[in-house]
């Protein structure tokens, strides 16, 4: 068990705070190594809000699921200035 599973709630607030900055810093005019990408992180943003909702509702969220978003979340709110640097 991880420690934001340990704690229950800080997961919702783990994967909101990687859904806001994800939010944040996409756009249609971002420029990726790929068309479309934006689509990608968009998507990661939306399943990762859907995941935080559960868990506030209090909705069962398999462990793996629940343990594998909030790593996930972790590393997007770690790493969000390497992968998507803000606009100066």
């Amino acid at each position: 068990m991880t420690e934001d599973t340990e704690r229950g709630e800080p997961d919702a607030a783990v994967l909101r705070e990687a859904v806001r900055r994800l939010d944040e810093r996409n756009s249609a005019d971002l420029q990726l190594p790929s068309p479309s990408t934006e689509f990608v992180l968009y998507e990661i943003a939306r399943l990762l809000e859907s995941i935080a909702s559960a868990v506030e509702r209090g909705d069962p969220v398999p462990h793996d699921v629940l343990e594998n978003a909030a790593r996930f979340g972790r590393h997007i709110n770690r790493y969000i200035d390497v992968y998507l640097p803000p606009d100066k």
